[in-house]
């Protein structure tokens, strides 16, 4: 009989900051061009993660714009690709957002007080979209 056991970061993701939500593995420069950049990209993303999973979505969604408009202002042409890829990795988090907000929105059991957020996020993810 075989029984599985959590490790302690699955068990502990709403306290874990410590670990970086995006990590350079293959960097040109080594990172030096953008490591406050990324952690602060990083600092966002974990608090967007937290915010959602608090269902906090006005908080999660302004902490993922602040981080998209972080890595946008990376412009070493060494790093253009590594911030596209910060851009889409964001984008992503924002579209399962909104996702998660048009079906608490639509349907039969659907509540209204998700709207203006629901809304907001269409914004926000078309501005994304518009910048990557």
């Amino acid at each position: 009989m075989s029984t599985k056991v959590l490790s302690y970061s699955h068990l502990n993701t709403r306290k874990d900051n410590t670990k970086n939500k995006i990590e350079l593995l293959n960097c040109q420069s080594g990172g030096r061009n953008c490591k406050s950049h990324l952690s602060l990209i990083n600092q966002k993303y974990s608090y967007a993660h937290e915010s959602l999973i608090e269902k906090d979505y006005k908080n999660s969604i302004n902490a993922l714009k602040d981080a998209f408009y972080i890595a946008t202002e990376i412009h070493e042409s060494s790093c253009l690709s590594c911030a596209a890829f910060f851009r889409t990795t964001l984008t992503e988090s924002l579209e399962k957002i909104n996702k998660e907000l048009h079906k608490m929105t639509s349907g039969v059991f659907k509540k209204k007080r998700y709207e203006p957020i629901y809304i907001e996020s269409c914004n926000v993810l078309e501005e994304f979209k518009n910048n990557i």
